[in-house]
């Protein structure tokens, strides 16, 4: 059951867009200091949201909460980090995949909640942006 809810919410992040609607930094010629999101009372409290960096914005919608973050880093170390917290927050990784250029971890909860989390470089240097979906209902 929890392999069937994480494909759909892979697809639905896919279709949907769960990567907001502005672009990685870099890709303007700037690479300016990541502002902090104005709200972030959406954010599951179950969840260290410290190793994701500056959380950038956050939205909530129809259970689904996705969440934007820049952060300093290599893919490696940001998988490894995040990973931790995730089993730290009772979370069991169900899939994940370190591309070089772009790194995904899938996970669920014991109360059948998925989500995934996707890192991505940009074009500044030891930046990465981490674009984050988690279902908010079971």
């Amino acid at each position: 059951m929890v392999a069937g809810k994480a494909t759909a919410l892979a697809v639905l992040c896919l279709l949907g867009g769960c990567s907001g609607n502005s672009s990685p930094p870099g890709t303007d010629g700037e690479c300016a200091a990541p502002t902090p999101a104005s709200s972030t009372a959406a954010l599951p409290d179950t969840l260290d949201f410290e190793p994701l960096g500056t959380v950038t914005g956050v939205a909530s919608d129809r259970g689904l909460v996705t969440v934007r973050a820049i952060t300093e880093g290599t893919l490696e170390a940001l998988d490894r980090s995040f990973s931790v917290a995730l089993e730290d927050a009772g979370y069991t990784i169900v899939g994940s995949e370190n591309e070089i250029i772009e790194a995904d971890i899938y996970f669920a909860d014991p109360q059948g909640r998925i989500g995934g989390v996707k890192f991505l470089t940009t074009d500044c240097a030891d930046q990465v942006v981490v674009r984050l979906f988690i279902d908010s209902q079971s």
